[in-house]
């Protein structure tokens, strides 16, 4: 199997490996989905608090507002663990100012 490498991707790690002596950092970036307009979507970077707008055509799944984002080598991802994470955190917030 000469020339054929198989190559394994650690997100939990950040780091991108094979059989070979090679490493790489993967660099992953948290965003909000702020808006949505027309085929325009606003993300808040969840570390910098940096606005960008990004065509919706980017995306590999449906986004929505609210959902929770994640850039790895130039592709976004919906974060569903995370948005529901957040979800939560922000409904039982509400829950304890309302009662």
């Amino acid at each position: 199997m000469e020339g054929k490498r198989i190559i394994k991707t650690s997100l939990k790690n950040n780091i991108k490996y094979s059989g070979k002596k090679y490493k790489k950092e993967i660099e992953i970036q948290y965003y909000t989905v702020e808006k949505i307009e027309e085929n325009i979507v606003e993300l808040e970077n969840r570390d910098t608090l940096e606005m960008i707008n990004v065509n919706i055509g980017e995306f590999l799944e449906t986004v929505k507002e609210g959902d929770i984002v994640k850039k790895v080598n130039n592709r976004y991802l919906i974060d569903k663990d995370e948005t529901l994470k957040t979800k939560k955190r922000i409904e039982d917030k509400m829950n304890d100012l309302w009662n």
